[in-house]
């Protein structure tokens, strides 16, 4: 059985970390240096007086960056179902695999469940984590592909060059959010 549970749950795992990888690391490292310019009248305009201040030359990953906070507040005044369908997994995700690890860790202690029993039971649990998190990564690439339309109409950036760079970084933030918070320790310690 746990044989079962560990086969079954390295693929989701696997699809997971290569979507973050593919869809999130890599175009950050593609896009994420280039330095970018906003209108600050604009600015102020579409996030608010209080939206603060700017630098005059951001990358292309810290202002997409603030623009993505400030779209998920946005989003959750706009549309409070599909954020927070959206929080809970983003949750789920943070919460249920350091619950596995001690629930399986007492079950191994105790002698009821084998040590390849609990990282077959971790591991699914990641996977379960994992899964909820990338099925719901399209009401948050919606709401992304909407804001960066609200920007272009605005005419938010000096260059169009810049926009595309904060789009691209936009998408990337969303996926690189839909990794359970333990596979992206793993990520970032072996890359």
């Amino acid at each position: 059985m746990w044989r079962i549970i560990f086969i079954l749950s390295v693929m989701p795992v696997l699809a997971a970390l290569a979507a973050s990888w593919w869809f999130g690391t890599r175009v950050l490292a593609q896009w994420g240096g280039t330095r970018c310019r906003v209108d600050v009248a604009r600015w102020r305009r579409i996030f608010g007086e209080d939206a603060g201040e700017l630098g005059d030359d951001m990358t292309a990953a810290e202002l997409s960056r603030e623009i993505h906070r400030r779209g998920l507040e946005q989003w959750k005044r706009d549309d409070l179902r599909a954020a927070a369908a959206r929080t809970g997994a983003k949750r789920f995700g943070t919460a249920v695999p350091p619950l596995a690890v001690m629930v399986m860790a007492m079950g191994t202690l105790a002698g009821r469940v084998p040590v390849f029993g609990a990282i077959a039971g971790v591991l699914g649990a990641v996977a379960l984590a994992a899964g909820f998190l990338i099925l719901s990564v399209g009401a948050e690439l919606s709401m992304v592909l909407a804001l960066m339309r609200k920007l272009q109409d605005q005419r938010l950036f000096v260059r169009s060059d810049d926009e595309r760079a904060v789009a691209e970084c936009l998408s990337a933030w969303v996926w690189e959010d839909s990794v359970p918070p333990v596979l992206r320790l793993l990520m970032k310690s072996n890359g």
